[in-house]
């Protein structure tokens, strides 16, 4: 389990192998009461880059798009979910720009971030270039963590075609998902 740890800390942690250099393995495995505090420095640049691409992308016009594709899945979640708070500071037009330079909804795999960000696609007020994509997201995932924020998005910008969706669609999912899917819908 040790050499495990250590090599996910080696591969995955900024300076990991200084960290590694400051475990006391002894103390920390069979010692007893709670570690030394402020022993270890956790740094937040990670999430300073994460607020400063979303600041970017809301106010300018050029943002380094490299920077996403290299975040971690917790970055992207918070990205996206930092974008979906400032919604309201956000024109369409800036959502589709994110859209169109990180390719989120065509590229991203895991349906955390890709449930968000399709929510956001559709209350940008277009969501006719995702249509396909939330179709498939829709399909094939039926957990109401993700499926009912995007079917309330479409209640609100696209009812018809969201409805014409569900009742497509509504033989995949749990009663309680549909009961409340319906609601939205009346």
């Amino acid at each position: 389990m040790k050499a495990l740890f250590e090599d996910y800390v080696t591969t995955s942690v900024p300076n990991g192998n200084d960290i590694l250099q400051q475990i006391d393995w002894n103390k920390w495995l069979f010692g007893i009461g709670m570690p030394d505090k402020g022993t270890i420095n956790f740094d937040v640049k990670e999430v300073k880059d994460i607020l400063k691409l979303v600041e970017c992308y809301k106010t300018k016009n050029v943002c380094d798009k490299t920077v996403y594709p290299r975040f971690m899945l917790d970055q992207k979640i918070i990205f996206v979910q930092k974008i979906r708070g400032a919604l309201k500071n956000f024109k369409s037009e800036r959502i589709h720009k994110i859209e169109e330079e990180l390719e989120i909804s065509k590229n991203e795999k895991n349906p955390e971030v890709l449930a968000v960000w399709l929510e956001l696609m559709i209350l940008s007020k277009n969501p006719d270039p995702v249509q396909s994509k939330a179709r498939q997201f829709l399909e094939k995932h039926g957990r109401m963590k993700y499926i009912i924020p995007i079917y309330a998005a479409y209640s609100r910008i696209a009812r018809d075609y969201g409805k014409q969706l569900f009742n497509d669609l509504k033989h995949l999912y749990h009663p309680i998902a549909v009961e409340q899917i319906e609601r939205l819908f009346k």
